[in-house]
């Protein structure tokens, strides 16, 4: 066992003694790990590395992780179906442990079976994940927005992710930018049709709401039936839109490939059922607008994804994790090439 991470973990309020501790998940934020204790009943607890380079107000992501865990857990119609991943206090009273290196952790309880999906299998695991986030927007519309904190300024602001892409154009800071005209000429022709969203936003047709953000699907966890139990990776929670979350969730399940593969399509079939679970998840919370607009998010999702990883390749890729020299640009054009399949199946001909 990895005695240095087992010192953290007598850190925590935990029940029993850890018996393996194992590295898990390809995350582009985090290192996470998976604590098995000793008691076979024992569900056991999931231990993460916080990146504080991505979230340097960790205590508002913890501060925001507690109050939507607690308000969930409050509501009668949510917790009986559904599972929260709750946060693990620390012996000193705190939700986080940060090292004199300046590393944090923090400790979640573990929901097993924890089944996740990197790529969706059937059209009905599309439905159920669409569902349940739809559901988890719902118990949430009743938080005040204001109550949750804002971590990550601007987070899937096209207009401020496209400035970003545009200063790492301009700085070329690690010489790249002749392998990527083709993608900076894709950013540029498709910015406009783009900022439909934030237009309309202004409008007031599309409210603020408490949000997920990151509403990837294997963000959902699944039990041995293939049925959506749990919401997790609760860092984004906070204001904003729910065609983001309705958008995130198709670009990446309704993806034929997953997200580094270069020949991204969409899936047709596969939106259809995400939109008919995340519809009915969402039939008492969604304003006709809203509805109307949905079929916006999943283009718009899609490249901002594109431009974030272009941008991080421009810039040498400190943002997202690496596992090969290309990966955030091989992320980039799979990002183009969904969002022009997209365009392309007719699910936004009565805006473009």
């Amino acid at each position: 066992m990895n005695q240095p991470i087992k010192d953290i973990i007598d850190l925590f309020e935990i029940e029993g003694q850890p018996e393996s501790i194992e590295h898990i998940g390809m995350g582009h934020i985090h290192q996470t790990f998976s604590v098995g204790m000793e008691r076979e009943q024992h569900s056991g607890y999931i231990l993460q590395r916080f990146n504080r380079y991505v979230f340097p107000d960790y205590e508002g992501v913890m501060q925001n992780t507690i109050m939507v865990t607690t308000h969930l857990a409050s509501i009668s119609a949510y917790t009986p179906e559904y599972r929260i991943a709750h946060p693990v206090a620390t012996r000193s009273g705190s939700y986080y442990i940060t090292e004199q290196n300046g590393t944090t952790w923090r400790l979640f309880h573990r929901i097993k079976p924890g089944i996740s999906f990197d790529t969706v299998p059937d059209e009905s695991v599309a439905y159920e994940a669409g569902n349940l986030y739809g559901r988890f927007l719902t118990g949430l519309s009743d938080l005040p927005v204001n109550a949750v904190k804002e971590v990550i300024p601007g987070f899937h602001s096209v207009n401020l992710r496209y400035e970003q892409l545009m200063d790492a154009v301009r700085a070329n800071a690690v010489g790249r930018l002749s392998e990527v005209t083709t993608e900076v000429d894709i950013a540029e022709r498709y910015i406009d049709r783009m900022r439909i969203i934030p237009r309309e936003q202004l409008t007031g047709k599309i409210p603020v709401r408490v949000t997920h953000n990151d509403t990837k699907l294997n963000n959902i966890l699944f039990d041995e039936h293939n049925r959506a139990v749990a919401v997790v990776d609760l860092d984004t929670v906070m204001p904003g839109l729910s065609l983001f979350d309705f958008g995130d969730l198709v670009r990446t399940a309704a993806n034929a490939g997953t997200e580094d593969e270069i020949n991204a399509s969409f899936s047709l079939p596969l939106y259809e059922a995400i939109k008919t679970g995340y519809l009915e998840g969402t039939k008492t919370c969604l304003t006709p607008e809203e509805t109307t607009l949905l079929p916006l998010g999943p283009p718009y999702m899609a490249y901002i994804m594109a431009i974030r990883f272009l941008a991080d390749y421009l810039n040498g890729d400190l943002y997202y994790a690496i596992h090969t020299p290309y990966q955030n640009l091989h992320r980039c054009r799979a990002q183009f090439n969904l969002m022009l399949s997209m365009l392309q199946s007719g699910i936004t001909r009565a805006y473009f």
